[in-house]
């Protein structure tokens, strides 16, 4: 007893947490900071291209680019995001690249912090109830910081974490009904097009101010960007946009690229068929209609359990699931996309049993979770270097992470139901 005493004394010693809390943020803005804006960056090259045809009125979605990667080797890539994006970060680009790369690690060394401090306060009330703010914070930071898409993302200069950033504060409104929500919705879906499929949980909750506040903000985005000068041709823009992403639904964007972990690829690749677009777009189509019926079902038409009051669990149980629908519905999953995977393991969190050996297992469930989804890649370099006939196999472990979670946010849901 007087170890444990003695050891809970020295956890809960607060000079030695304020010093484990400045030892993690400096390590973590070496490798965040200083490390990335040593490398290529080369996602945030893509953008910084992008702003700068636009800026000379030309087309960010064609021709492709031409990018140095972390290991020299040249990609032919394109940019496949909404206009916003690029638009955005404009101002970056009177800038030298080497400065603007420095502040874009900045930037995003500093949502990340956002990001813990976030999902302290969502935790706060469930698994952190006992501890303090720093202990909370520090935590958070430190599950954050270690999570091996994040650090993938910000190697690559992606915009993932602001993304996430917008995730979570999204799901922080949405648990008190507060209509700002709408707003973090507008802003992620401006970033990236599937954070929108996320709308259908203001539908489900009858979240109708959200929803119109959502509408305006994303209004307001475009008519703030036709009135900023930046470009004058709009209609041509988002023509190029639609394009784009019609060709990536379809699947023929990165159709050859071995480290696309997307469902539908890694099915095709099993089958040895990956060229067959009717297959394609059958597949995804089954799996959307059968995520948006689950959740419409628990969450949107169930007539008896809709009559509950929307608490916070039940909030973000929808929340996870849709988030966690639309990595597995997406025609393109790299790597750092599993960032957004924390969002839901969040909402796993947020319904830890309180005590006993429920509490011990839900927790060992969810960590098992963290650290699985957080080396995919690790086990698709090594099938692809030591077992090849193992590599079409791995690439179904991001799907089979997503699945998981789904699962257990569905029990949880009917369990709470009856």
């Amino acid at each position: 007893m007087a170890t444990k005493l003695n050891f809970e004394h020295i956890v809960r010693n607060r000079p030695l947490q304020w010093i484990a809390t400045a030892c993690l943020l400096l390590i973590t803005f070496y490798l965040f900071v200083f490390d990335a804006a040593r490398g290529n960056l080369l996602d945030f090259r893509i953008y910084f291209e992008a702003s700068l045809r636009i800026a000379n009125g030309e087309s960010p979605y064609e021709p492709p680019y031409h990018v140095l990667a972390r290991d020299g080797r040249t990609f032919e890539l394109r940019y496949l995001y909404p206009p916003f994006l690029a638009l955005a970060i404009t101002p970056l680009t009177s800038l030298p690249y080497e400065t603007a790369k420095l502040l874009w690690c900045l930037l995003n060394y500093a949502l990340l912090i956002g990001c813990a401090v976030v999902t302290s306060s969502l935790l706060a009330v469930s698994l952190f109830k006992n501890l303090s703010r720093l202990e909370q914070f520090l935590i958070s930071m430190f599950f954050m910081c270690c999570f091996e898409p994040v650090y993938t993302g910000v190697m690559d200069g992606q915009a993932h974490i602001i993304v996430l950033l917008l995730v979570l504060l999204f799901f922080h409104s949405a648990l008190n009904r507060a209509a700002i929500s709408g707003t973090w919705l507008a802003f992620a879906g401006a970033l990236k097009m599937s954070p929108a499929l996320m709308g259908l949980g203001l539908l489900f909750s009858r979240s109708w101010k959200a929803m119109a506040l959502c509408g305006a903000t994303l209004v307001s985005l475009v008519v703030a960007l036709i009135f900023s000068g930046l470009t004058s041709s709009y209609g041509t823009l988002y023509s190029d946009f639609f394009t784009s992403t019609t060709q990536l639904m379809q699947g023929e964007t990165f159709r050859k690229f071995t480290f696309n972990l997307a469902l539908d690829r890694a099915l095709l690749s099993m089958l040895s068929d990956d060229s067959s677009l009717a297959l394609r777009m059958a597949i995804k189509t089954l799996l959307s209609l059968g995520l948006l019926s689950i959740a419409a079902w628990l969450w949107g038409f169930r007539v008896k359990v809709g009559t509950r009051a929307w608490g916070e669990h039940r909030t973000a149980r929808m929340y996870g699931f849709l988030v966690s629908s639309f990595i597995l519905l997406s025609p393109i999953v790299w790597f750092h996309h599993l960032t957004w995977a924390l969002a839901p393991l969040v909402a796993l969190l947020m319904h830890t049993p309180i005590t006993g050996q429920a509490k011990l297992r839900h927790l060992t469930i969810v960590l098992a979770l963290y650290f699985f989804m957080s080396q995919v890649a690790q086990m698709q370099v090594i099938a692809l270097r030591e077992f090849p006939v193992a590599f079409g196999l791995t690439s179904f472990a991001p799907s089979v992470g997503l699945a998981i979670i789904l699962w257990l946010l569905t029990r949880a849901e009917l369990r709470d139901a009856n």
